[in-house]
């Protein structure tokens, strides 16, 4: 595997990582909060769906987090590479 076609994967893969993760925070919550309605309907106590929504959101938080930080570290490697005018490619070949 070349090293563009491994960046490229991995690109893909953690897009694929952060849409699974959103739909199985959404997925949590819509199940959180009927499981809230119910509680209060039944029981009156809902202190063990707490924990569900908590946990779920510290989970997102990470995940949505970690790209962002992946992304930006992406963008600003490209942003240094973009910036090297073709004479200094060659002044560095030349060095190098």
């Amino acid at each position: 595997m070349t090293p563009q076609a491994a960046v490229s994967w991995l690109w893909e893969f953690s897009k694929k990582v952060v849409w699974t993760v959103t739909l199985l925070y959404i997925v949590s919550f819509v199940f959180a909060m009927v499981l809230c309605w119910r509680e209060l309907q039944f029981i009156g106590n809902t202190a063990a769906i707490t924990t569900l929504i908590t946990e779920s959101n510290e989970t997102f938080r990470v995940v949505v987090g970690g790209y962002l930080i992946k992304a930006g570290i992406e963008n600003a490697c490209k942003i240094v590479t973009s910036k090297q005018t073709p004479q200094e490619e060659t002044d560095d070949n030349a060095e190098g």
